[in-house]
């Protein structure tokens, strides 16, 4: 028997839970997820091991804990959450260092966390919207790759995509109403932009969103704040560009 303390990413409660050690990893989501009556699918929140490198579990003492509970994961937490400490689905828990009988007091063993969903503002070269994209900021790269593929009906394959943080100096969020944006919906690249679609800049495939920083914010004096431009393979640009251009003829 598997005995473990148990910290939700969200609402900060902790609670105590047993399971036969010959469960596996999807038998105890899905009997968290009856506990804590979670209405979202078993694959949209994951367990973490609350255990460092050197073996220590986190403490229920620790100062970082509290803020769980507003939904904030302060640093240390967050190196907790990596990929060797991850649960995954379909494996047993005995293959887990996990407490078997009595509990030291004050340990916390597991991670309990939800999605956290975040919306990154896209300029897409040739397309006269910037475009919304919902996803959780523990998905990669690839993820919102894919995302903006199935979303913009693109007929290629999303590894053709690049995309680029948005920083102006990369310092500054780019703004929506900065005269390149306007060009780059056109399907041209000024200057300027074109500063910002470096090699250091561009956004690759295996990083977790949440290394970015997006931040949400509300359209001010200078416009809504852009978080990633996305640049298309040369035989898209063009078709998209040409669209872009008729379009515009066809206004005035």
């Amino acid at each position: 028997m598997k005995a473990f303390e148990c910290a939700v990413i969200g609402n900060g409660d902790i609670f105590g839970y047993g399971i036969e050690s010959n469960q596996r990893v999807t038998d105890l989501k899905i009997a968290i997820k009856k506990y804590m009556g979670f209405k979202c699918d078993l694959h949209e929140f994951t367990l973490f091991l609350a255990q460092s490198s050197d073996g220590n579990w986190l403490k229920a003492t620790d100062p970082d804990v509290p803020m769980l509970k507003a939904g904030k994961i302060p640093r240390r937490i967050k190196q907790l959450m990596t990929q060797d400490n991850k649960m995954e689905e379909g494996a047993l828990l005995s293959t887990f260092n996990l407490p078997e009988g009595k509990l030291n007091v004050g340990d916390i063993h597991m991670l309990v966390a939800g999605a956290h969903r975040v919306k990154i503002l896209c300029a897409i070269v040739g397309i006269d919207d910037i475009v919304p994209m919902k996803i959780d900021e523990r998905d990669c790269v690839v993820h919102l790759k894919q995302a903006i593929m199935k979303c913009m009906e693109f007929r290629f394959h999303w590894s053709e995509l690049k995309l680029y943080v948005a920083k102006v100096n990369g310092a500054y969020w780019l703004r929506s109403d900065n005269p390149g944006v306007a060009k780059l919906k056109a399907g041209m690249i000024s200057s300027e932009i074109k500063r910002m679609m470096t090699d250091v800049a561009e956004m690759k495939g295996e990083y977790e969103l949440s290394e970015f920083h997006f931040t949400d914010d509300d359209e001010g004096p200078s416009g809504r704040q852009i978080h990633v431009i996305v640049d298309l393979p040369a035989h898209a640009k063009a078709y998209y560009a040409r669209n872009a251009r008729n379009a515009r003829y066809a206004r005035t």
